[in-house]
């Protein structure tokens, strides 16, 4: 059973089936969500860490 599920697993899937809904695809997004990292600039840069 675990060798059949792998096989399904690893199988590669058709490039017209689609496993995500209708709904999910056509999603836009929020237009006053703040954009992906933008607070990158706004962080502290990563203190060195000591070796010894």
């Amino acid at each position: 059973m675990v060798l059949q599920a792998l096989r399904q697993v690893a199988q590669p899937s058709d490039a017209g089936t689609s496993q995500w809904s209708d709904i999910v695809l056509s999603y836009e997004g929020t237009p006053d969500f703040p954009a992906f990292e933008s607070y990158r600039d706004e962080l502290l840069p990563p203190r060195e860490q000591e070796l010894f």
